[in-house]
């Protein structure tokens, strides 16, 4: 019941926002498969956006326990876009982590090293994250911190 309630609010979020680019490729690629809780993300992605009337109005945001690690703008990674590192933040904070670590051995190095995986923006693209997404749900969780 809760997914579908999710996936009604992602519809109404969809034709709100039709001015948004990429808005409805977004939610019908990502959030509605992967289960993203549309408030969690909601939470995160305006306390990223600092989207708040004062600004110690985000200490009251309810944000996801990673997003805590990325409080500080110095910690966020680089290359994702704003909607995916509040959708994600698991994520980014493992293949961050994780490539530090294995750099060239890291098992999507040639991914990430590919020079045609960044869009038009410089961020990486949606083929790119959801190959992301999709290792980390096989490999490494299957539950993913702002899923249902």
């Amino acid at each position: 019941m809760l997914k579908y309630l999710n996936n009604i609010q992602w519809e109404k979020l969809k034709k709100a926002n039709p001015h948004i680019k990429d808005f409805s490729i977004i939610i019908d690629l990502f959030f509605k498969p992967d289960i993203i809780y549309y408030e969690k993300l909601i939470n995160n992605l305006n306390y990223i956006e600092e989207n708040v009337i004062w600004p110690t109005d985000l200490d009251k945001i309810k944000i996801t326990k990673t997003l805590i690690f990325y409080k500080e703008k110095i910690n966020r990674p680089l290359g994702y876009p704003n909607w995916f590192l509040a959708g994600y933040p698991d994520i980014c904070y493992w293949l961050s982590q994780s490539y530090l670590l294995y750099k060239e051995k890291h098992p999507l190095f040639k991914i990430l090293n590919n020079e045609n995986n960044a869009d038009t923006d410089g961020y990486m693209n949606f083929n790119t994250l959801r190959l992301i997404i999709d290792y980390y749900k096989k490999n490494i969780s299957k539950r993913l911190e702002c899923s249902l």
